[in-house]
């Protein structure tokens, strides 16, 4: 699977959502052999790029900024 040039911008954000703190993140990738290039994370209430692939390929040119999370991204690398 190839996740490539997508931004998410402020979700989770919906009062009382009843869901855990990962499905509040602006990107979330699992499965396996994942690609992971391009993307961007800003202002969610978790993580900008939550990763729980088995096996990355590849990921590069992922940006997570202002998100919950101090790490910004879980899984994969975020300049």
């Amino acid at each position: 699977m190839t996740v490539r040039a997508n931004v998410a911008i402020a979700n989770g954000y919906a009062e009382k959502t009843g869901f855990a703190i990962q499905c509040r993140s602006g990107i979330r990738v699992q499965g396996t052999d994942a690609t992971v290039i391009g993307n961007r994370g800003y202002d969610n209430v978790a993580y900008g790029l939550h990763v729980e692939a088995k096996d990355i390929k590849a990921q590069f040119a992922n940006r997570a900024a202002r998100n919950g999370e101090a790490a910004g991204c879980l899984g994969v690398v975020c300049q």
